[in-house]
């Protein structure tokens, strides 16, 4: 006997309700925990680029700080130097003689002296007076190879550089080595500081110092 067809049941594949619901929640978990794993991902890249802000911050103010010691212990050497002149003239003036107000002096004889056995003594030369040499202090770094890097590239346009290393510690005792990338001394002052502009203009490069050596 022929089964009669139902001619409202239609031909193809079809998904039970059950399982699509199960489909659909697998889903929406799927993209929950894409999200949630995009939103911590986001999170942590944040707090990476904070703290890799707040150490270039911190390494930034030691220099600063290094610097500012720098130069505080130089003023204080030039200072100290002064008052070492100072107290030497001092000396040397308390002790000279000093003449009574009733000493008397005899009058010099006059003594005509006969131009002709007059004999010139040549002249010395004067000595010349040295001035003394300075040199700029440009930039610091935190690592060798970076310094490195900068002061060849200055002597690449003709710009003596050195690297020196630099120890400094912080206010709360933390000791540190950095290192400064500094220009060859100088005798003529005017012409370094002529190539200190020139430096600062190409570079972008503020607060440099220059130094006597």
């Amino acid at each position: 006997m022929n089964q009669k067809r139902d001619p409202e049941k239609k031909n193809g594949l079809f998904i039970p309700t059950r399982q699509a619901t199960a489909y659909t929640s697998f889903a929406l978990s799927l993209l929950g925990a894409v999200f949630m794993a995009g939103y911590f991902f986001g999170k942590q890249h944040m707090i990476d680029q904070c703290v890799t802000k707040i150490e270039h911050d911190s390494f930034a103010d030691q220099i600063s700080a290094s610097l500012c010691s720098l130069y505080d212990q130089e003023l204080e050497s030039l200072f100290v130097q002064k008052e070492a002149e100072l107290l030497d003239d001092s000396i040397e003036l308390d002790s000279l003689p000093v003449i009574s107000e009733n000493a008397q002096f005899d009058a010099p004889e006059m003594v005509v002296a006969d131009c002709s056995q007059v004999i010139e003594e040549p002249a010395l030369p004067e000595a010349p007076i040295s001035s003394p040499e300075h040199y700029a202090q440009l930039i610091g770094y935190g690592t060798q190879k970076a310094a490195d890097q900068f002061a060849q590239r200055l002597q690449k346009k003709g710009i003596p550089a050195v690297v020196k290393i630099r120890k400094s510690q912080t206010a709360q005792g933390k000791k540190s080595t950095w290192y400064q990338v500094v220009t060859e001394p100088f005798s003529d002052k005017h012409a370094l500081e002529q190539l200190v502009q020139r430096i600062a203009k190409d570079e972008k490069i503020q607060g440099i110092q220059l130094v006597s050596c």
